[in-house]
């Protein structure tokens, strides 16, 4: 199947495995029941029931990423905001900024 020979190749490739027990398949609305099970039932993997979040963000990405990326600098400029961040150079702000999105929990 093309699935596990694109899976396998990517494992051969980066030195990961794919933990299919931790995995889920997400399907357009195109795709059959039929399709989706078969699927489902060669490579042993969930059907994905609700679209959550991964790391804070939308696992299903629309037209505007403008939106989806406006929630994380939003927080970033609300954990910014009353520290006095303009007492610090250019290079100061740009590792404040670093350090505050990598800290960042996004939820």
């Amino acid at each position: 199947m093309t699935v596990m020979k694109i899976l396998q190749r990517y494992q051969e490739a980066s030195g990961q495995v794919v933990n299919l027990e931790k995995s889920e398949a997400s399907y357009s609305r195109n795709v059959c029941d039929v399709v989706k099970l078969t699927i489902q039932n060669r490579i042993q993997i969930k059907t994905v029931a609700r679209h959550s979040k991964y790391l804070g963000l939308s696992v299903i990405f629309g037209r505007s990423k403008k939106e989806i990326f406006k929630l994380v600098i939003e927080r970033v400029w609300k954990k910014l905001k009353g520290w006095k961040e303009k007492f610090l150079s250019r290079a100061g702000k740009e590792v404040l900024i670093k350090a505050v999105a990598q800290a960042i929990q996004i939820i």
